[in-house]
């Protein structure tokens, strides 16, 4: 049986770049996983699954994460989306981010 690969999930490095970026924010605000998890409403084990790129957030997860760590959900797409490989169409990318 041949699998179709999901074509709307994002590729595994940009997940992997979306969860360093998370994990140098937080830290950069002295902040740690209970910290963040506290303020954020999501578990330790999920913020880090986030942070090592073996979780996929939703774009209500990554709400949630912004504003627990005060910026804007932008933010997240605005460092992932210069490593994403051209093949992503541009619909998948917020207006907001792409100038």
């Amino acid at each position: 049986m041949d699998v179709k690969k999901n074509e709307s999930a994002p590729p595994e490095d940009a997940l992997s770049q979306l969860g360093e970026d998370l994990r140098g924010l937080r830290r950069a605000q002295g902040l740690t996983l209970d910290d963040l998890a506290v303020a954020s409403g999501k578990s330790v084990s999920f913020i880090s699954k986030i942070e090592r790129g073996q979780a996929r957030p939703s774009v209500t997860t990554l709400q949630e994460l912004a504003g627990a760590l005060g910026v804007p959900v932008g933010w997240f797409l605005k460092q992932t989306v210069l490593s994403l490989p051209r093949n992503v169409p541009m619909w998948c990318v917020p207006t907001d981010v792409v100038s």
